[in-house]
């Protein structure tokens, strides 16, 4: 049996998704998580995918094709995104399954009153019918 490692990111890439967040509220942020091998961020690219018209996210296909150029340019994957919650909690909703793929870790933040608070990182099921939380362990730079 082996045991998932969980996510680890540098702090500055934490406060780079908090500020994000922060700068959005009181729409969703969303961004894509890069890194060499799963589970190990080294950055992040905000992507734009919320309008006046949907303030929740929404990684379309040509989003997720414009994360994966980015990351390919510096020897990265996308490793999954983050986004965050306005005034609710760091936990994935029934629609935010809808959103997702599996095998990618998907980092939430909420974002309460302008302020960035609790930060989790989950990842969906295959079947998607349920989140599994996967600790994160924050690095120094």
């Amino acid at each position: 049996f082996w045991e998932d490692p969980g996510l680890s990111m540098p702090e500055d890439v934490e406060a780079a998704i908090r500020n994000h967040a922060v700068a959005s509220y009181p729409r969703q942020c969303c961004g894509a998580l890069l890194g060499p091998r799963r589970g190990v961020v080294e950055r992040v690219v905000r992507l734009d995918t919320t309008s006046d018209a949907s303030p929740r996210f929404f990684v379309s296909a040509d989003d997720y094709r414009q994360a994966e150029a980015r990351a390919s340019g510096s020897g990265q994957t996308v490793l999954g995104f983050y986004y965050s919650h306005a005034d609710r909690p760091a936990t994935p909703t029934h629609s935010d399954a809808e959103q997702v793929w599996p095998d990618l870790s998907y980092v939430i933040v909420s974002a309460r009153n302008g302020r960035a608070e609790q930060l989790r990182s989950w990842r969906v099921q295959a079947d998607r019918r349920a989140f599994e939380e996967e600790r994160i362990t924050r690095t120094e730079v």
